[in-house]
C-alpha cells in the first residue's frame, strides 16, 4: 500500500466480576470499589497521561511486556504496545487478558468481556462522591462524531443506566506526511471505517442482543478521534466497535483489512471514496444500529471485505 510504518492498536475495556457471577449479563465491579477492599487496595497508582492529567486513571494491572489495565470510569481498560500484523496484535492483546486472568483469579474475580455488562450504583454508596463520579461518568476525553453534525460530546452521568458498554475501539497510526492526508481527510475516512470496519464489527458479533444494549449509549458508527501518537505518527482512533471482534485471529485480520481499504481509499482514490459513502454509508448506519447481521454482511460482500 506504500504507507510506512502502519501500526494498529486498541484500547480494550474490560468489566471486573465475581467469579460466582453466573448471569447472562453479570454485574461488574467498578475499580473504585475494588480499591476499597484489602486484596486491590494496594494497587491505587495513578497513571498520569499527559494529555488526561485532569482524570485519574489508576493503574490496575503492569503488564510484563510493557503496557497495562488501567482504571476507567466503571471499567478496566488496557494499552498494549501497537503492531504491523494482525497476528502480533492478537498475541499481545491475548497475553494482557491472560495475565489480567491470572491476576484476579486468585482473588475470586474474572473478567468479562462481552459488549455489555449490568451495572449497580447502589453498590458505590459508601464510596465518597469522587469515587462514585469517576466510577459513573462518560464522557470525560472528548470524541467527534463524522456522521451526526450535531454531536456534542459533554462529560456525562450514567448513574442512572444499568448497564455499562464495552468497547474496542480500533487505533490507526501512520507517518507524519500519510497521517497530515488523513487528517485533512478524517471525515471521510470514518464514514469509509463506518462501511468496512463497522459492518466487520456487526457482521461478525456473537451477541446481537448485549451489543444492541451497547447501542443505546455507545458505539455510534461515526464516532472517532483524530490523534497523535508517539514518533510524531498522526492516525485514528474508529469508537464505534465493541471488544468482541478481538476474540478471533480471523475477525481481526477481517478488521485490518477492511481498515486498509478503507484507508488506501483516502490516501490514493478520494473521488472513490465519496463514490463508496454515497452508495453504502445510510445503510450502514442502519446496520449498525440494528445490528443487522445481512444487511452487514451484504455489503461487505460488495466490497470484497468478507
Amino acid at each position: 500500500m506504500g504507507i510506512s510504518e502502519l501500526l494498529f492498536g486498541s484500547d480494550v475495556e474490560a468489566a471486573v466480576i465475581k467469579s460466582t457471577d453466573t448471569n447472562k449479563i453479570p454485574t461488574l465491579i467498578p475499580p473504585a470499589l475494588l480499591f476499597h477492599t484489602k486484596e486491590f487496595s494496594i494497587l491505587k497508582e495513578v497513571w498520569d497521561r499527559s494529555n488526561n492529567k485532569q482524570v485519574p486513571h489508576h493503574i490496575f494491572l503492569k503488564l510484563p511486556e510493557g503496557g497495562s489495565w488501567y482504571q476507567d470510569s466503571a471499567l478496566i481498560e488496557t494499552d498494549f504496545t501497537p503492531s504491523a500484523s494482525p497476528e502480533q496484535f492478537f498475541k499481545k492483546y491475548c497475553l494482557s487478558v491472560e495475565h489480567l486472568e491470572n491476576f484476579l483469579r486468585p482473588k475470586g474475580y474474572k473478567v468479562w468481556l462481552a459488549p455489555l455488562a449490568r451495572f449497580d450504583a447502589a453498590s458505590l454508596k459508601e464510596l465518597d462522591r469522587e469515587d462514585i463520579y469517576q466510577a459513573s461518568i462518560a464522557g470525560c476525553n472528548p470524541d467527534l462524531d463524522a456522521i451526526d453534525p450535531a454531536y456534542d460530546c459533554t462529560t456525562v452521568s450514567l448513574e442512572d443506566w444499568e448497564f455499562r458498554g464495552i468497547g474496542g475501539h480500533l487505533h490507526m497510526s501512520i507517518s507524519k506526511d500519510y497521517g497530515d492526508i488523513l487528517h485533512e481527510n478524517q471525515m471521510l475516512l470514518v464514514k469509509l471505517l463506518a462501511i468496512t470496519v463497522g459492518n466487520v464489527g456487526t457482521a461478525t458479533t456473537d451477541n446481537p442482543q448485549l451489543e444492541a444494549l451497547r447501542k443505546e449509549v455507545f458505539g455510534y458508527p461515526g464516532r472517532y478521534r483524530a490523534k497523535t501518537y508517539p514518533g510524531e505518527k498522526l492516525g485514528i482512533e474508529y469508537r464505534s466497535l465493541s471488544g468482541s471482534w478481538l476474540r478471533s485471529l480471523d475477525i481481526v485480520e477481517q478488521v485490518f483489512k477492511a481498515a486498509k481499504f478503507a484507508l488506501t481509499l483516502v490516501l490514493e482514490d478520494v473521488e472513490i471514496g465519496q463514490d463508496l459513502v454515497d452508495a453504502y454509508l445510510s445503510r450502514s448506519i442502519q446496520a449498525s444500529l440494528a445490528i443487522d447481521v445481512d444487511e452487514a454482511n451484504s455489503i461487505l460482500a460488495i466490497l470484497e471485505l468478507n
